[in-house]
């Protein structure tokens, strides 16, 4: 284990992608060929980077409350997430207030998690 930590602080990265097999030894590991993908490395950006760059203003679904992208709500077994979330949908497809913020109209998508019948209930 300190040896695959001793690669990731060296730069050294594999992927394992069959999970079928164990991870080949260090010898076994060859130089990537052409036809092979290579990965370019993660290149960090500090604090005071970040502030000096000019970047587009956030946009939001929900205004400055839900920015475009992805989002996950999390929380206990029936607090409403499922009735908060659909709620969501109607008022950005409709392109109403939530929640007394402005929307963004636009397309949504809501995953029933395959539970077909818990949306039915919810459209009634």
């Amino acid at each position: 284990m300190n040896q695959h930590k001793n690669d990731i602080a060296e730069g050294r990265y594999y992927v394992h992608r069959t999970y079928s097999e164990p991870m080949p030894a260090e010898n076994e590991l060859k130089e990537p060929s052409q036809k092979q993908k290579k990965f370019k490395k993660l290149r960090t950006v500090s604090g005071d980077e970040l502030m000096k760059k000019t970047v587009k203003p956030v946009q939001f679904v929900v205004k400055d409350l839900l920015p475009r992208g992805l989002s996950i709500v999390a929380g206990k077994r029936k607090e409403g997430k499922s009735w908060l979330m659909l709620d969501l949908c109607f008022s950005v497809a409709a392109g109403e207030t939530f929640l007394d913020f402005d929307t963004e109209q636009g397309t949504v998508l809501y995953d029933v998690q395959g539970q077909a019948c818990v949306i039915q209930l919810y459209l009634h």
